[in-house]
């Protein structure tokens, strides 16, 4: 069984310590290895002053972080219960999102 374990987050610093953490227990079990995607920037542009001037502007941008974990293993009741201590235990910043697939 191959599982896909993806997290995000804006804060980068919870993130990697969260990751740290999951790939320390993963390593109990099976092979994991971990991904880092490239950072998603969404920038906005926003005006001082709606009214006269409209040179004077300010921007604003948002970082998203992602981590995937991929974990390959064949114990699949130790696997079950480690992926709800890890979702019970989630900080509150931190996306996660769980695919598993048969690999034959």
């Amino acid at each position: 069984m191959t599982y896909k374990i993806s997290l995000k987050s804006k804060n980068l610093f919870i993130l990697n310590r969260y990751t740290i953490i999951i790939k320390q227990l993963l390593d109990l079990i099976g092979s994991s290895i971990v991904y880092k995607i490239p950072v998603q920037i969404k920038k906005f542009t926003v005006l001082r002053s709606p009214h006269v001037n409209k040179k004077a502007r300010e921007q604003f941008e948002i970082r998203t972080y992602t981590r995937v974990i991929q974990v390959r293993t064949y114990n699949n009741n130790i696997m079950l219960k480690l992926i709800k201590s890890i979702f019970f235990k989630l900080p509150h910043s931190i996306f996660i999102k769980i695919n598993c697939q048969n690999s034959l």
